[in-house]
């Protein structure tokens, strides 16, 4: 049986901030995003992890029991539309590069709290793909005070090449004048200066397209949901570019599914996106892993990589020293679909796991 004392139950639900009393998680294992440490002991203390080491806890501490379980950094899905349902799409004009979705969010949504119990400690509220620059990406921290979820950060520019965002009652409505349109809007705007902007692109035409428009607009390219890019991968060589995969499942073709080991062994990055839903996130990682990738690279695509896809990497992904105190914690290892979910916690509080959502199938 875990050992929770009062206490922790006291500074780790609830509270306003942070709680500044140092306390430790003993585990079986830490996934620390650099390496795994066995018999490990993770020190907190205002939100941010203070330690990970394999010496016990100081006699007297605050100790958080869980030592026959796995430790990692808690999952971060990056491009979601938690809570967003409307207002993230504007009908009237294509390019709205001012629009933040910080605006659209009600952070007290349910949809914030079912995230944060499957494993979803961060997410990036994304603008629609039905504008050709729809704004930029939110980045919010799935739980805070009183289980409502917060703000963090400014995140990546967040574009589409598709043809959800053309439309026959609004300029552009060819590809051809989408293009030329971002073109004419990255010259005379200021260069992103190598930040990563997300841009959907799905067929190798656009996929292309999306690669040549980001370069020039000085941005380091995330593809999302590129679902032709088994038909060309070497277009990603030398492009600086990333992957985040969004719609891997059990029906997908064989080719989609030996992708993402396939353009890893490129030396390309790549991230998981199930719109918030830490056990779909599982589940594509797991599907991932059955068809090559491996587990160490799957883990880095829930947690490091969007990470730094969203520039928060000197923050969190990890579990090191100074990052903050988001982390999950499982039966075994979370990639193993049997594994049970036995403590989230996200900034150093403790998120509640009653309700939490039930499992999805396995791979």
């Amino acid at each position: 049986m875990h050992t929770v004392l009062l206490a922790v139950v006291a500074c780790l639900t609830g509270a306003s901030e942070p709680a500044n009393d140092v306390y430790y998680i003993k585990v079986g294992r830490a996934l620390t995003g650099d390496g795994v440490v066995d018999n490990a002991t993770i020190g907190v203390q205002g939100g941010r992890i203070q330690s990970v080491t394999t010496q016990a806890a100081p006699p007297g501490a605050i100790l958080l029991d869980f030592s026959k379980s796995t430790a990692s950094p808690g999952f971060i899905d990056l491009a979601t539309q938690l809570s967003m349902r409307a207002d993230i799409l504007e009908p009237a004009r294509a390019l709205t590069p001012g629009a933040d979705a910080r605006d659209a969010i009600d952070f007290a949504h349910s949809q914030f709290r079912d995230a944060a119990r499957s494993g979803v400690v961060i997410a990036g509220l994304s603008p629609s793909s039905g504008n050709l620059i729809g704004g930029r990406i939110a980045v919010v921290q799935c739980a805070g005070a009183n289980d409502v979820a917060d703000w963090i950060a400014e995140g990546p520019m967040r574009l589409s090449i598709t043809g959800q965002a053309l439309d026959p009652y609004r300029v552009p409505t060819s590809r051809a004048a989408a293009v030329g349109l971002l073109r004419e809007h990255f010259r005379e705007t200021p260069k992103l200066g190598g930040k990563w902007a997300v841009i959907e692109a799905r067929s190798a035409d656009e996929i292309r397209l999306a690669l040549e428009v980001v370069r020039e607009s000085g941005a380091r390219p995330a593809l999302l949901n590129p679902l032709e890019l088994w038909r060309a991968p070497e277009l990603l060589e030398d492009s600086g570019a990333g992957v985040i995969f969004t719609a891997l499942g059990s029906g997908s073709d064989p080719q989609s599914l030996r992708l993402p080991k396939e353009i890893t062994e490129r030396g390309i990055p790549v991230a998981f996106s199930a719109g918030g839903d830490g056990e779909a996130l599982r589940f594509m990682a797991a599907l991932a892993v059955r068809n090559g990738l491996s587990e160490d690279l799957a883990l880095a695509a829930l947690t490091k990589v969007p990470a730094i896809m969203l520039c928060i990497d000197e923050q969190t992904g990890s579990l090191q020293t100074g990052r903050r105190a988001d982390i999950l914690i499982t039966s075994a290892h979370p990639l193993d679909l049997g594994a049970r979910i036995e403590a989230v916690f996200i900034q150093g509080r403790r998120v509640r796991l009653e309700d939490a959502p039930h499992k999805k199938e396995t791979p």
